[in-house]
């Protein structure tokens, strides 16, 4: 894995604008629908930084692998949980999310089992302004 972070330059975010886009991230968070993390990316200009385009990746193949419409697979819950971190990010907020989803038109008893997935996202701040981001490879499948 190469790039996993997104290092921003110093003035792309303040404050307020680390503070909205973490209001953001966590909505987003809390559909992991990879759809609004293209999104996100675009709303807060991403993509001045070629790093942005393996981040995005990782974060889309996470979080599109779950989803299957065809087997009806509802969303149950989003949670965050504290990182069992390895202090491979020293210094730096790892904050991890877990989803379960359910298969709904799945076959038999498949049908009813719960499944679960995660990710653990990398902040790093200066001043209270978000001057990195980025994937924790811990919790990439």
């Amino acid at each position: 894995m190469g790039n996993t972070k997104i290092i921003f330059k110093k003035e792309h975010f303040n404050i307020e604008t680390t503070q909205e886009f973490l209001k953001d991230f966590d909505e987003v968070c809390k559909t992991m629908d990879s759809d609004l993390f293209v999104k996100l990316f675009i709303k807060y200009d991403f993509y001045y930084d070629e790093s942005y385009r393996e981040v995005l990746d990782l974060i889309i193949n996470q979080t599109s692998n779950w989803y299957n419409p065809d087997l009806g697979t509802e969303l149950l819950e989003v949670r965050t949980f504290d990182s069992k971190c390895a202090f491979c990010f020293f210094s730096k907020t790892v904050n991890g999310y877990e989803w379960t989803y359910i298969n709904r038109l799945d076959k038999g008893i498949n049908s009813r089992i719960t499944y679960s997935s995660k990710i653990g996202f990398i902040f790093e701040y200066e001043n209270n302004n978000l001057i990195e981001f980025g994937v924790c490879n811990s919790f990439v499948d």
